[in-house]
């Protein structure tokens, strides 16, 4: 089977939110930055408009992301002619020659952002008043940020106190901590009497719990709220001490000699140098088998450009021989495309991100030698060899000296331009081969990057300050050393059935199962229960709710809607190699009745959970125990399948009653027992509804809600077997045994549900038709895959080939695959 991928990726996707058209002009913001993060409500400007961010991002270009439903909305066009922001403070107060003496003598002496364009570098330029104060916005960057300089330029020289970040103690207090407050790096606050830095995002992390290496707090310095003020002591006095420190040769620099190096960090290929100037191939995945992989195209430049007459020329399926595919479609300022062999009879849904060439006939390959070349008009746009291949470009320009590097290893690895590359050299020193893709973001993971948690995602990724494909993943909870899965939940839009909008405290039982096993389970349900990013309240930025269908399906189907198409439209790319996707919807049944309670591909990366018309609700206190109970209880058991788990574990025989799992059909929606000493009543809840008269019960006349630990109770059990019960031979079962798992005192199984302890009974206890000699257990938790698509080995278990990554297959288009076969509950079919 083929496997399928996921991804992705942090677009943050969100609802709502309608861009405004352009009102009259006003006042620049800073300029966007790809390496910045931004919170909800703050405002950039990019190309001459200002944008506001409804909620957290990082590389999401206010160009492309402005649109309904998107993190920008556009406010303004912007009037650099009005950059005085503060002007009417026209009168200089203190004549220009104060401003010499305060040439930034902040310790870097770089002010990364010294907005007064108004360049001329003397002392006294900008005679109009506002040039002094234009410094005032930006100097706190370095600094203590005191009193924030508003009106004179005195405030500058409070440099004084010394060019580290640290204030004496007994320095004025930031404003106190907030645990509702999302703070960014460099955010300053006050806890219990002294002051904190933060060195990167972070919400509901006390800063007294949480200094030091590794953690989001920095501790400054003791603090007093009575002396706030730090007068600027002997304001002027203070420039010419310390010069040293600072003024990077002569003051005069002030004005924009090093306005914004930003230093290194140059954000992805975008804030590149002019060399980058033409559409660029930015990645190419492996393809060790054949079966098609994808390439990615970066467009550097400022403007949008056309793919209509661009074309991709390269090997193919029937006899590895060159052919030539259109492209079609825009794609926009310094973003990106994946291109994506299709090899179904028709191709998936094609998006802003994504588009797919080639069909079940004739599709794209390549194995660890090859070469892509993006053509218009019979010339070469961008050209990469690699391995071995001898393939000629063609524009003989196009390509310098020897090809890079082969591109070996499993399917998830990728030969990248690192993000931080500046220039084109048309040659293999503009590549390496990393172990990590990253489809459509930056290419941030290293030659060196490693899986040390066996989950799919290179643990560089998991710490501070490390992203995936420009996502910051520890903002959204993942964290080196912990094994992490990550699933974005869309749910379908619906007044009246609630049995398909994910409930809070179902979603919090299955991240419980898996947090006692070391594990963390990231859901992501965007806003629906916080406002702003936040893995507690299951925000990752993405998930949400969408269009309701009156029936669904996995894949294609001629009667209902696709998931497919779902996770098309809302699943950002870049989280589609190392994310699950989870659809809630109404049900599988083109009829309108209520169905299955869901589908899971097996070792795959997506699921639905079909728990519409089934009649839940939260009317009474039995009732939403029962909503609850029931999502909780299927969206483990469609992970489970995802996970590498069958209705047996690892085999299709349902209903053991020693495999206490929820992957089992027997305690999937009735609880997994929580004393498996005395499963009697289990034995007799099941015959019954059976149609068997059972001690003190007629025939189907055992409620669901009476049973022990059942759905209508808090106590309700979601887990995987451990594997602990012993084989039962269903033809000779001895009752006083039980499951193996030890007997309650005067406690045994009655499998023949006749009230009598027996010590040899031969009965089909599943009710499969088979008398089994061996109805084995099965550890599931020693054998869940977390890292899809073919892992070689269990998070809990030796790797059997050494690897850096435990992926083996990295497929973006949506192919069918092995799924679980579901049926709908016996209750159902009584309705």
């Amino acid at each position: 089977m083929i496997f399928k991928k996921m991804a992705t990726s942090l677009a943050l996707l969100a609802l709502g939110g309608g861009s405004m058209s352009a009102a009259a002009a006003v006042s620049c913001a800073d300029s966007w930055q790809a390496t910045q993060v931004y919170t909800g409500g703050q405002s950039v400007v990019l190309k001459g408009n200002t944008y506001r961010a409804k909620w957290w991002t990082l590389g999401d270009s206010p160009l492309n992301n402005s649109a309904a439903g998107q993190v920008w909305e556009l406010l303004s066009v912007c009037s650099l002619t009005t950059t005085p922001s503060i002007t009417p403070q026209a009168t200089p107060t203190v004549s220009p020659t104060v401003i010499p003496t305060t040439p930034m003598p902040s310790p870097s002496a770089k002010p990364t952002l010294t907005p007064s364009p108004t360049n001329s570098p003397t002392p006294s330029p900008i005679t109009t008043p506002t040039a002094a104060p234009t410094n005032s916005p930006k100097p706190s960057v370095t600094p203590t940020a005191t009193p924030t300089p508003i009106n004179t330029p005195t405030p500058i020289p409070t440099l004084s106190p010394s060019p580290t970040p640290t204030t004496p103690s007994n320095s004025g207090c930031a404003a106190a901590w907030d645990a509702a407050i999302a703070y960014t790096a460099g955010a300053k606050v006050q806890r219990g009497g002294v002051n904190y830095q933060s060195k990167w995002w972070t919400q509901g992390e006390d800063p007294a719990l949480n200094s030091g290496d590794a953690k989001p707090w920095q501790k400054l310095d003791i603090c007093s709220s009575s002396a706030t003020p730090t007068p600027s002591a002997t304001p002027v006095a203070s420039v010419t001490p310390k010069p040293s420190t600072t003024p990077s040769v002569t003051p005069t620099p002030s004005p924009v000699l090093t306005p914004v190096p930003t230093v290194t960090p140059a954000p992805s290929p975008s804030a590149s140098p002019s060399a980058l100037d033409h559409l660029m191939i930015n990645e190419v995945a492996a393809d060790p088998t054949g079966q098609g992989s994808w390439f990615e195209i970066y467009n550097p430049t400022s403007q949008a450009i056309s793919l209509n007459d661009v074309s991709v020329r390269i090997q193919s399926k029937p006899l590895n021989a060159l052919s030539t595919y259109a492209l079609s479609g825009t794609i926009a300022a310094q973003s990106y495309v994946v291109v994506a062999a299709n090899t179904e009879a028709t191709a998936s849904k094609k998006t802003a991100q994504t588009q797919y060439i080639g069909n079940y006939q004739d599709w794209p390959i390549w194995g660890a030698d090859g070469s892509v070349e993006l053509v218009r008009n019979n010339q070469t746009i961008d050209y990469v060899r690699f391995g071995s291949n001898a393939t000629q470009p063609m524009s003989a320009a196009a390509w310098q000296g020897s090809p890079a590097a082969a591109l070996s290893g499993t399917g998830s690895y990728a030969l990248v331009r690192y993000y931080t590359q500046t220039s084109d050299n048309q040659g293999a020193a503009d590549w390496r081969v990393v172990p990590f893709g990253t489809p459509g973001g930056r290419n941030d993971v290293d030659s060196d990057a490693r899986d040390d948690d066996r989950d799919g995602i290179p643990t560089s990724a998991k710490k501070p300050g490390g992203t995936y494909a420009g996502l910051d993943l520890y903002a959204m909870g993942a964290r080196a050393g912990r094994p992490t899965i990550m699933i974005q939940i869309d749910w379908m839009q619906s007044s009246n059935d609630e049995g398909i909008k994910p409930r809070k405290e179902a979603l919090q039982m299955v991240r419980a199962a898996f947090n006692r096993k070391g594990i963390d389970l990231l859901m992501d349900v965007g806003q629906l229960y916080s406002p702003v990013l936040n893995a507690a309240d299951f925000n990752m930025g993405s998930g949400k709710e969408v269009a309701y269908a009156r029936c669904l399906s996995l894949y294609k189907s001629a009667d209902c809607a696709n998931a497919m198409d779902y996770k098309s439209d809302s699943m950002d790319v870049r989280r589609r190699l190392i994310s699950h996707y989870m659809l809630m919807g109404s049900t599988q049944n083109s009829n309108g009745y209520g169905g299955s309670s869901g589908m899971g591909e097996i070792n795959g990366n997506d699921f639905i959970v079909t728990l519409g018309l089934w009649g839940l609700t939260s009317s009474s206190g039995s009732e939403l125990y029962k909503l609850i109970n029931y999502q909780a209880g299927t969206i483990m058991h469609e992970l489970g399948h995802n996970l590498g788990l069958f209705h047996g574990g690892d085999e299709g025989k349902n209903n053991k009653p020693n495999y206490l799992s929820v992957m089992n059909y027997e305690y999937q929606l009735n609880g997994v027992p929580s004393d498996p000493t005395d499963i009697s009543e289990r034995i007799y809840y099941r015959q019954n509804g059976l149609g068997h008269a059972t001690p003190g019960k007629a025939a189907n006349t055992y409620g669901v809600c009476e049973l022990l630990d059942g759905p209508c109770s808090n106590r309700f059990v979601v887990d995987y077997s451990d594997g602990t019960s012993m084989p039962l031979n269903e033809w000779g079962l001895d009752e006083a045994k039980m499951i193996g798992r030890s007997v309650k005192t005067g406690a045994f199984a009655d499998w023949n549900y006749n009230g009598i302890r027996e010590g040899s009974v031969s009965r089909d206890v599943n009710d499969d038709g088979i008398t089994d000699t061996n109805l084995n257990d099965y550890a599931d938790w020693t054998h869940i895959q977390l890292a899809f698509n073919g892992s070689v080995y269990s998070v809990f278990r030796g790797a059997t080939v050494a690897e850096p990554n435990s992926r083996q297959q990295v497929r973006l288009h949506h192919s069918e695959q092995e799924v679980s076969v579901e049926t709908p509950p016996a209750f159902l079919n009584k309705k």
